[in-house]
């Protein structure tokens, strides 16, 4: 199996994961979220990392991991809307 397909299977998500490895601004894009976002998962061992010349990068192999486990966490297969004060699922 080649990696491209090992990533594919790893990231039935509909997300564009074309490069091998993301920056910190490259996964703040990605997520659309503040960097300090991304910075504080990394910190805090939440989505794995390595240094390139001092710069922080995560694989992609690993972004796909973080979704499937903040997924199982949360439970956001489910939808949810919020009418007259209830939380309706459906």
């Amino acid at each position: 199996m080649s990696v491209k397909e090992e990533i594919f299977e790893t990231n039935p998500y509909e997300i564009e994961l074309d490069r091998p490895f993301y920056s910190m601004k490259q996964l703040a894009d990605l997520f659309s979220v503040h960097r300090s976002t991304i910075s504080r998962l990394l910190s805090d061992g939440t989505l794995p990392y390595f240094l390139v010349r001092g710069t922080k990068r995560v694989a992609r192999r690993d972004i796909a991991l973080f979704i499937d486990r903040q997924i199982a966490k949360t439970g956001s297969q489910k939808s949810s809307t919020k009418e007259n004060g209830q939380w309706q699922q459906f």
